[in-house]
């Protein structure tokens, strides 16, 4: 799971991701997630500090922003 090199299917994922496996998918470093986390309607759960992103919710979120 976003170990290795090979990419992986969405439905692969997990269905609620952490700040780095999220960073992983789409790239970045966990600090843009972190940030993006700040933006309103960027899906994010908080669990007191913990940030979880709901896997679904990314994805479609990240395809809104598509151009």
């Amino acid at each position: 799971m976003l170990t290795g090199q090979a990419p992986i299917s969405w439905d692969e994922l997990p269905l609620v991701l952490s700040v780095e496996q999220a960073a992983k998918v789409v790239g970045v470093g966990n600090r843009a997630i972190y940030d993006m986390a700040r933006i309103t309607g960027f899906p994010v759960v908080r669990f007191g500090r913990i940030i979880r992103i709901p896997r679904d919710a990314f994805r479609h979120w990240l395809n809104n922003r598509a151009g």
